[in-house]
């Protein structure tokens, strides 16, 4: 091969160097980029998708709203002390007593285990109707409803120590009324009080009185599942004078005006 023929050959070994080396970048720069892009744009959406997919299964393990909200109203997420004052309130008026003292008391927590066997037990033939069977409006609550969304943990209690006024039949009435409320309440003793009878100096009141202590539950685990809290119905003082709110004055330390 000559010297002529050499340079013809290099030339077109040159020549094709730079064809190659405008299709490299020309073309399959971009497209390699492209790819690039391409599996980084993947790559984020599937880190979105799982996300999306951790947050369905999140929302999936929850209750629903609709079974945890009935079971919210028999174990709501505060005490609602407040509440329940209003609560008794109309009921006294219902039942035709009188409330003549309430205290309320934290107890201890219980196991919620134990609590849903106490509602609805084995055997409900051999008990009493309770609270969830009488309630109308979480009648479709049933033992394996309570126990599979009722807290891990323990729940809060509270006591509750009423004293009433009231004939035989409305106090009877009236403790009727709480076990139809659609919170649940234990009703844990109902004792009357023997009142001495004098011949000569009968009682003014002849209505009985009575003891009555029941048992509040609440679960403050449930406010972090329900999507809206339930909402609580205490309304404005009624303008009604409370003695309770002044010292009692004794009738010693009144002073009546002296008569001219």
């Amino acid at each position: 091969m000559d010297e002529k023929q050499r340079q013809y050959v290099l030339l077109g070994l040159a020549i094709l160097f730079l064809l190659l080396a405008v299709f490299y970048y020309l073309y399959l720069t971009p497209v390699l980029e492209k790819k690039q892009e391409t599996q980084i744009q993947l790559e984020q959406k599937r880190a979105e998708l799982a996300i999306i997919k951790q947050k369905q299964n999140v929302k999936d393990s929850r209750p629903p709203q609709e079974k945890l909200r009935q079971i919210a109203e028999l174990f709501p997420v505060k005490s609602y002390d407040d509440q329940l004052v209003k609560d008794f309130g109309e009921l006294q008026s219902i039942s035709s007593i009188s409330i003549e003292s309430a205290t309320f008391e934290e107890k201890k927590e219980v196991q919620a285990t134990e609590l849903a066997k106490e509602i609805v037990p084995d055997k409900a033939s051999e008990s009493p109707p309770t609270a969830v069977e009488t309630q109308e409006k979480v009648a479709e609550v049933t033992r394996a409803d309570l126990e599979k969304y009722l807290p891990t943990s323990s729940v809060r209690s509270v006591q509750i120590k009423l004293g009433v006024k009231g004939d035989y039949k409305n106090i009877y009435a009236f403790v009727t009324e709480i076990q139809q409320m659609s919170r649940y309440l234990r009703v844990d003793k109902l004792s009357f009080n023997q009142q001495e009878k004098d011949p000569f100096n009968p009682p003014k009141d002849t209505r009985l009185q009575a003891n009555l202590e029941l048992t509040g539950y609440y679960a403050p685990q449930y406010a972090a599942l329900l999507d809206k809290l339930p909402s609580v119905n205490v309304g404005p003082p009624s303008g009604k004078w409370d003695p309770t709110q002044y010292g009692i004055i004794k009738k010693e330390d009144v002073k009546m005006p002296s008569t001219p």
